[in-house]
């Protein structure tokens, strides 16, 4: 009996068809569960709600200020938001046992040089107490606050009125691609383990079929189907939740599908490395890097951190209050250089199985 020979399968199984539909099924549910204190943003109308949602079981009325932190208000006024940090800078002090005349000599030395940035009205309570970055950290925090719920309804409506429902698509495609990432972990595993056995690779029938383009409707085209599905149905549900209106339809249904260029870089790595090292726990270990990678953080000024998209970053991290993000600066360039990458290892990885002997 000759030899058998393994195949490169192209189309969709059944097993994998069922297989994909759980895992973004899950994806979906794991976001909605996270999303939904944003989608309440837009649907709080009466005061019934607002306690029930929101005060944590405690009466009250839509005139007073409410408790959960997810619903405080940005300040704009600079005036109101250093003496905000300032009152509450007091109070640490005296806390941690800084004597009252020392508070007075702060508040008179600010006046007299009449000192309004933070940076300088720091180095005055550093220099008289010792205790450095205090103000800075009371300074930050101030720039939101808390607010009635009738003053919450006035600044969604605002924000409705100028931008639409697009902050509400920035969370979901944050975090729609968050679990994707962590979904793919596991699907790179199960999917491409078979690029790391070299009888497979060996006995691949068929070799000069190995091309790019039957590579990917093989290994790449069922999870980008199944994953522009999930998106789409995903997009409608949350705009439609909301009250979608045609300002958000260019955003809310063709921006999610940017996902789509993360999952082919990963799926594309996954595939290069299980078969250049032969081992599958070193594209799980790359993957869970990046996403480390990606979320990592960078100091932008003295009191504020960011979570910019970085080269090869398969995350997006939208990190400001929810009516205050906006599209991320070097997210098309950043899309660009994952298809550049992803296709150079795909064109790769078909090189390598045709000329293999």
């Amino acid at each position: 009996m000759g030899e058998k020979k393994s195949m490169l399968r192209v189309g969709f199984s059944k097993t994998q068809m069922a297989f994909l539909a759980f895992m973004f099924l899950a994806i979906s549910c794991a976001t909605y569960a996270t999303m939904g204190q944003y989608v309440q943003y837009y649907t709080l109308h009466d005061a019934a709600e607002y306690n029930k949602v929101y005060s944590k079981g405690e009466e009250q009325s839509v005139n007073q200020e409410m408790i959960n932190e997810d619903m405080q208000l940005p300040v704009t006024d600079q005036e109101e938001q250093r003496q905000m940090a300032m009152k509450n800078t007091i109070r640490e002090l005296l806390k941690d046992g800084i004597q009252e005349e020392d508070i007075q000599r702060i508040q008179k030395e600010i006046s007299d040089k009449g000192e309004k940035t933070p940076e300088k009205i720091d180095e005055i309570i550093t220099e008289i107490t010792g205790m450095s970055r205090v103000y800075l950290m009371f300074y930050d925090a101030a720039k939101i606050r808390k607010g009635t719920l009738n003053e919450f309804r006035e600044y969604v409506s605002d924000q409705v009125a100028e931008r639409g429902h697009i902050p509400l698509v920035y969370k979901y495609v944050e975090f729609f691609l968050l679990y994707s990432m962590f979904a793919m972990i596991v699907y790179g595993t199960l999917r491409y383990k078979k690029y790391c056995d070299p009888y497979f690779t060996d006995n691949l029938t068929y070799r000069d079929q190995m091309t790019v383009s039957n590579l990917f409707l093989a290994e790449f085209l069922p999870i980008l189907t199944f994953g522009a599905a999930a998106l789409m149905l995903n997009s409608l549900f949350y705009l439609g939740s909301v009250g979608m209106d045609l300002r958000d339809l260019k955003t809310g249904l063709f921006f999610p599908l940017t996902i789509l260029v993360q999952i082919f870089f990963v799926c594309s790595l996954c595939l290069f490395v299980n078969y250049i090292t032969k081992k599958w726990l070193v594209s799980d270990v790359l993957v869970v890097l990046l996403i480390f990678y990606s979320n990592s953080s960078v100091q932008v000024s003295e009191v504020e951190t960011s979570v910019p998209i970085k080269p090869l970053s398969i995350l997006i991290r939208y990190d400001k209050p929810f009516f205050e993000n906006f599209q991320k600066a070097n997210w098309v360039a950043n899309d660009l250089l994952l298809l550049v990458a992803g296709g150079a290892m795909l064109f790769g990885c078909s090189f390598l199985l045709k000329k293999q002997k």
